[in-house]
């Protein structure tokens, strides 16, 4: 096993049926033959992981007689905008030699669609394709978010059930009711999202933010104009989920930002009032929509396993723009949403999230949520702040912060009248924690897409980390 992992050999991963251990597995091919070795390893011995290959960076490996057969159902594919991985002993073709496939060997397939729409017609022309090149024989599945069903029994109208997987369970579902099991997820994920900038928005009191009872130390929008932008993101927050199901690229996903964030500014007159949340949530629901349901901590990673090294080159991309975010790290050196993103959210993962379910196994949600605030405005060196008031500013607002935090729970009533005169303090000094409210809805969204929602872990170090600027 040793030799197998230095020469850079995959293993296979089964999904994921127990919280301690992974069940792996190592096929070792041999002359017409095929061995399957199971092993089980901690979950934290896993360093990375990443999708199947696709099938166009795979097919020059496999024998050349499938060649055109699987060259044609990728060009298929792109007709209908449809990512084609590989999964199964073709994955395996660029370390092994032709001759190690067997005659009867198929090839397992993943099939990953953007819209619904896309399948039945993709899935026809399959089917006819099937029949010109009868082998190999085409295999496979088609993956809809956290939903695996095999492409035949889904194709097949003669099949009354289809067989679907799921990371919790494996079951018949009738084929009248798949379609509304997918689009409801899909709902649910997106629904999420935007609860969680709507429970934000809601919260009150909100140091120097626009909450139900003012606008706080904005002049330029109140808590109407910000229902309105938020309602306004609907349909970037599902068009994010397509993208984020297929893996695609950051340069797509910032397009839909881009499509967003002018769509956000047409329903508020050209007021921002939502760009952090554009970038922070989109990237987050697509990193959540890449993958079967899974931890927060792996959820955020998935953003530097997808899209790191294309965030990097968007880093340096932007330092010679005249953003606010870019002008504050220019000025005080202090990093910036980018950064957090390009840390994978380490501070929320780490600091932020277990703090937040520490606060709600403790306490009502509403008061989980102030406190999780008044935690970020504490310990988060928010762009918007340094913007405003400069450094001097920030640092008065985070003593004041962690003298709240040090004072006790929300609940108590001296707690409670501090925590509102900071609001009024904030109003006078016309300072605002934007970057920290994008965070807290972050941070509640995260909490709600992570399988491992129902844990309230003990609050981070904070004596390691460096403060982060959003």
């Amino acid at each position: 096993m040793i030799n197998w992992h230095k020469t850079g050999r995959p293993f296979w991963v089964t999904r994921q049926s127990d919280t301690t251990q992974c069940v792996l597995g190592v096929s070792l091919y041999t002359a017409g033959d095929k061995k399957r070795i199971s092993i089980s390893v901690p979950w934290s011995y896993i360093k990375n992981y990443q999708a199947p290959p696709l099938l166009k960076n795979v097919v020059k490996y496999v024998p050349p007689s499938w060649q055109e057969p699987l060259n044609t159902v990728i060009r298929l594919a792109e007709q209908y905008h449809i990512i084609v991985r590989v999964f199964g002993a073709a994955a395996y073709a660029p370390l092994l030699a032709h001759d190690l496939f067997r005659e009867k060997s198929d090839v397992d397939l993943l099939f990953v669609p953007s819209k619904r729409s896309q399948v039945d017609g993709f899935l026809a022309e399959l089917i006819e394709l099937t029949r010109v090149y009868p082998k190999p024989m085409i295999d496979g599945e088609i993956r809809w978010l956290d939903t695996d069903v095999p492409w035949r029994e889904y194709a097949e109208i003669k099949f009354k059930q289809c067989l679907v997987k799921s990371i919790n369970e494996v079951k018949l579902v009738e084929r009248s009711s798949l379609a509304s099991r997918v689009g409801q997820e899909r709902i649910r994920l997106a629904k999420i999202t935007l609860t969680a900038l709507y429970d934000e928005l809601r919260l009150c009191p909100k140091p120097g933010l626009v909450n139900p009872l003012d606008t706080g130390s904005h002049h330029d929008m109140d808590m109407h104009l910000l229902w309105r932008s938020v309602f306004a993101l609907r349909h970037y927050f599902l068009a994010i989920i397509d993208l984020g199901q297929q893996q695609a690229p950051f340069d797509k996903l910032r397009e839909q930002g881009i499509v967003a964030e002018n769509k956000m500014l047409a329903r508020t007159a050209g007021v921002n009032t939502h760009r952090g949340g554009i970038f922070h949530l989109g990237l987050l629901l697509a990193a959540r929509a890449s993958q079967p349901a899974t931890t927060a901590q792996k959820i955020c990673a998935r953003i530097l396993e997808l899209w790191g090294e294309e965030l990097t080159r968007h880093q340096m991309q932007t330092r010679a723009l005249n953003s606010h975010g870019q002008l504050v790290f220019k000025q005080w050196h202090r990093p910036g949403a980018l950064e957090m993103a390009l840390s994978g959210y380490a501070f929320v993962v780490n600091d932020a999230l277990p703090f937040y379910r520490q606060a709600l196994a403790q306490d009502h949600e509403f008061y989980a949520r102030s406190r999780t605030l008044l935690f970020l405005i504490a310990y988060v060196d928010d762009s918007t702040i340094l913007w405003r008031g400069g450094e001097g500013a920030l640092m008065a607002v985070q003593e004041e912060a962690r003298y709240i935090l040090k004072m006790g729970p929300m609940t108590n009533s001296k707690v409670w009248a501090r925590w509102l005169a900071f609001h009024y303090r904030m109003i006078n000094n016309k300072l605002s924690p934007g970057g920290s409210a994008d965070l807290l809805a972050f941070i509640m969204a995260l909490n709600n897409y992570a399988t491992d929602s129902d844990v309230h872990s003990q609050t981070g170090s904070m004596n390691t980390r460096e403060l982060l600027c959003v």
